[in-house]
C-alpha cells in the first residue's frame, strides 16, 4: 500500500516474529544501547510521562516488565508481548474482520506468568472518602470527565457520553460494570486527588490522564425527535475507506450504526440531519442532495473529518 508504506506493508509469520523477538536479546541487528532507549519512558512537552518509547510500548505488570506494541490496517490486526526475564513472547497475527487481539495476548501472558488478571472485588468506602473524589477532570481542552456522588454511589461521565457506577477495590482505584476500563486517581504530597487516569484492563499502563479542574463541564447536547420517514433516508450502509464502513439501521423512532468490526451503537439526534452518540464522542452529518437523496455522510470524531459514500 502506497499510502502507509513500511507502517502497514510488513508482511510477516509467528515464526519470524518468534526469530525477531530471540534476536534482540543479542545485538544481532539492535545494539543493547538503542534498545535501552527505545525502551525509555517519553514525556511530553507538558511533563507528564507516557508508556511509551521509540517503537515500543511497556509497563510493569505484577513485578515483570511487559514490553509490547500491537498493529492495525485494513484487513489486519496484530499485538505482541513479550516479557524479558521470563524469555516470553505472545504474538497474535490476524486478518479479517476480526476482534482486537490484545486481550487475547494479555490473557496467555498472565496465564502462562501464573497470575491471570481478575475481575476487581469492591469495598466499601466512607461517604468522606467518596467526597474527595468528585470533580471535573480535564483531559484535553473540553474534553472531561465528570464524577459525582449519589447517595454512597460514585458515577463517571465522559463529555459526550453517559453517566456509569464506577466501584471502588482499592485506594484511589475503581471499576466499571461490564467494562474492561478502571479509574486510577492520583494525590499530592498533601493527600488532596488532583488527578485521574484512565487504564484499560490489560497490562499497559494509563490509557489517558486528566488533570482536575475548576471548569464546568459544558452542557450536554439536547436530543430532538426525527420523523421515521426521515431516518429512513438514512438507512444503509456508507463507506469511509476500502474495508470499513459505517452501516445504519432503524428501529422504531431511533436510528443505530455500526462500524465494520464493531458492536452498534445507538446514535441520537440533535437535528434533522446532525447525530451524535453518547459512547464516545463522535458524530455524524447526512449530507441531503438537492433532489433530497442522501448519498453521503461524514463523521466527525478525534478532530477529524471522514467522509462516507452510500454503497
Amino acid at each position: 500500500m502506497t499510502l502507509p508504506y513500511a507502517a502497514g506493508s510488513l508482511m510477516s509469520t509467528v515464526a519470524d516474529m518468534g526469530k525477531w523477538d530471540e534476536a534482540l536479546y543479542t545485538e544481532k541487528l539492535v545494539k543493547k544501547s538503542l534498545l535501552e532507549k527505545a525502551w525509555t519512558a517519553t514525556k511530553l512537552n507538558n511533563g507528564k510521562g507516557t508508556h511509551y518509547g521509540f517503537g515500543w510500548g511497556f509497563t510493569d505488570y505484577e513485578g515483570h516488565r511487559l514490553i509490547y506494541h500491537s498493529g492495525g490496517i485494513h484487513g489486519f490486526v496484530t499485538n505482541g508481548i513479550r516479557v524479558p526475564d521470563q524469555h516470553l513472547y505472545v504474538i497474535c497475527l490476524a486478518n479479517g474482520n476480526v476482534a482486537d487481539p490484545s486481550e487475547l495476548t494479555y490473557k496467555i501472558v498472565t496465564t502462562v506468568l501464573g497470575k491471570p488478571m481478575t475481575k476487581p472485588t469492591a469495598i466499601e468506602l466512607s461517604e468522606s472518602e467518596l467526597k474527595a473524589y468528585v470533580g471535573n477532570y480535564e483531559f484535553e481542552p473540553d474534553k472531561f470527565r465528570m464524577v459525582t456522588l449519589e447517595g454512597k454511589q460514585l458515577f463517571s461521565q465522559k463529555t459526550g457520553s453517559t453517566k456509569y457506577l464506577i466501584h471502588p477495590y482499592a485506594k484511589d482505584k475503581f471499576f466499571f460494570d461490564d467494562s474492561d476500563t478502571r479509574l486510577q486517581f492520583e494525590r499530592d504530597k498533601k493527600g488532596k486527588v488532583t488527578g485521574v487516569g484512565t487504564v484499560i484492563a490489560t497490562p499497559f499502563g494509563t490509557d489517558e490522564f486528566g488533570i482536575r479542574s475548576d471548569k464546568p463541564m459544558p452542557d450536554p447536547k439536547k436530543e430532538t425527535k426525527v420523523d421515521a420517514a426521515i431516518l429512513d433516508r438514512y438507512v444503509g450502509s456508507y463507506e469511509l475507506m476500502p474495508g470499513f464502513a459505517l452501516a445504519f439501521r432503524r428501529q422504531g423512532d431511533q436510528l443505530f450504526t455500526q462500524a465494520t468490526g464493531q458492536p452498534e451503537f445507538e446514535i441520537f439526534a440533535e437535528t434533522e440531519t446532525k447525530f451524535f452518540l453518547k459512547v464516545v464522542d463522535a458524530q455524524v452529518e447526512f449530507l441531503v442532495a438537492p433532489d433530497g437523496k442522501v448519498n453521503e455522510m461524514v463523521l466527525y470524531q478525534g478532530g477529524q473529518e471522514m467522509k462516507g459514500i452510500r454503497k
